[in-house]
């Protein structure tokens, strides 16, 4: 018997997710949102790239060939970020999918906390008409003060939450979960861990299998060994900087 079983029984039958649709431009986004759709997910997480510019969740600028090698700081940054211009730019992309892909699916945007309060909320203010299912970590957990003063200017949904390291960032009362992370997983990934979920029609589907219902294959991961050295997860964290030099954490 599986475990959620033993535990109180089957509160929902999958969990619904959202699918990474992300592309240069607004037509590349539309493009993979409707791939999307066409897969059955009812949530789409919608990320462009800010031209001349650095990001994080769509391309941005490439750095140089060799640029990896290079010492990065202040009089020498390598990946150059502006929220300004990014600011400016998401809402004109909302207003694009909004047009192209209807109302019938729900869109998500994860700012990333690279902006300031106030451009926090001008961009919420601005994406308003375009009903997001949420905005995601319009400001980092150390601002978490501030979240009530947007909330206070805003109707777009917020979410945050997987970069709070102590209880007092928790909100006391929150809905049981509104959408999972629907990235899937590789085959080898599927073939180490026999039984882990399945995504089918935009759900996330746990397995019937006795127990937690996942076996690892330690031999077979083995096969798989983590590179030693940078970069395992390496988006950009520790080299992007705005123009001036001031490092974006």
């Amino acid at each position: 018997m599986p475990l959620y079983q033993l535990l109180g029984g089957q509160v929902r039958h999958g969990a619904d997710c959202y699918f990474h649709a992300s592309g240069s431009s607004f037509s590349e986004v539309e493009e993979n949102a409707r791939r999307a759709m066409e897969q059955g997910f009812r949530h789409v997480r919608v990320q462009v790239a800010t031209p001349g510019y650095a990001g994080y969740g769509a391309r941005g600028n490439a750095p140089a060939e060799g640029a990896r090698n290079e010492v990065v700081g202040p009089t020498s940054p390598r990946d150059i970020w502006e929220p300004a211009p990014y600011v400016r730019l998401v809402p004109k992309l909302f207003e694009h999918l909004r047009t192209k892909l209807g109302d019938d699916v729900e869109l998500l945007h994860d700012v990333h906390e690279r902006v300031t309060l106030n451009q926090a909320i001008n961009l919420c203010k601005a994406l308003e008409p375009y009903r997001l299912f949420f905005l995601e970590d319009p400001l980092p957990p150390e601002d978490n003060d501030h979240f009530r003063l947007l909330r206070q200017q805003t109707s777009t949904p917020l979410a945050m939450g997987e970069l709070s390291t102590h209880s007092r960032n928790t909100c006391p009362s929150s809905y049981n979960f509104g959408v999972h992370e629907g990235s899937g997983f590789l085959k080898e990934t599927q073939e180490v861990f026999a039984g882990c979920p399945e995504i089918k029609i935009g759900y996330m589907l746990a397995q019937e299998r006795p127990g937690l219902g996942i076996e690892v294959d330690e031999n077979l991961a083995a096969k798989f060994p983590i590179p030693a050295g940078p970069p395992n997860f390496e988006y950009s964290w520790e080299t992007t900087r705005r123009r001036d030099g001031t490092v974006i954490p």
